[in-house]
């Protein structure tokens, strides 16, 4: 990522969130949208069966706590424990 567009992206209101080690930017967020990162890395690379890269998590957390589900084979709407099983 280009150094000079930073300021640019902070100005159109987002985040600058993730660095890595050498101080480059790696990930950017939409401050107010329910789930919006967009990033330069791959985090299921480092996702284990067992052990799923925080960002996964977060993700699914945030799908999971959508508020209705909707079936797209039908106009029925169902929970969240209906879609999960529980």
């Amino acid at each position: 990522m280009n150094r000079k567009y930073l300021p640019d992206f902070v100005v159109a209101g987002l985040r600058l969130t993730g660095f890595d080690d050498n101080g480059e930017l790696r990930a950017i967020e939409l401050p107010g949208d329910r789930f919006f990162i967009a990033t330069l890395f791959q985090p299921q690379l480092s996702s284990a069966e067992n052990r799923p890269h925080p960002l996964i998590v977060a993700y699914l957390n945030a799908s999971a706590e959508s508020r209705v589900y909707s079936s797209p084979a039908s106009d029925r709407s169902f929970s969240r424990a209906e879609a999960f099983g529980r």
